[in-house]
């Protein structure tokens, strides 16, 4: 999977920093949800857990007046059904 995300602290940086240290890796979780709002099927979300950013942002080299952004393809060994999709109304 894939994900772009903002780069607005150094919370990753710190533990890729310590997992180099330690040996250690702390759990990442990340909730998400799927919704359209032109659909009647709702809204589906989910918790994946054991997280594993393939890409850890260090700096920004480029200037610019946007939010700085970095993708990341990750992978994850768990997940929680929070809500589901409900039929669209024409199927119920």
């Amino acid at each position: 999977m894939a994900i772009t995300m903002y780069f607005m602290n150094s919370q990753q940086l710190n533990s890729f920093i310590e997992y180099m240290r330690t040996g250690r890796w702390k759990p990442l979780k990340l909730q998400t949800w799927n919704e359209d709002p032109q659909s009647t099927v709702g809204r589906q979300e989910v918790v994946m857990s054991n997280v594993i950013l393939a890409t850890i942002p260090v700096t920004a080299m480029e200037e610019s007046d946007d939010p700085i952004t970095f993708d990341s393809d990750f992978t994850f060994d768990g997940v929680e059904n929070l809500s589901s999709f409900q039929l669209p109304a024409n199927y119920r």
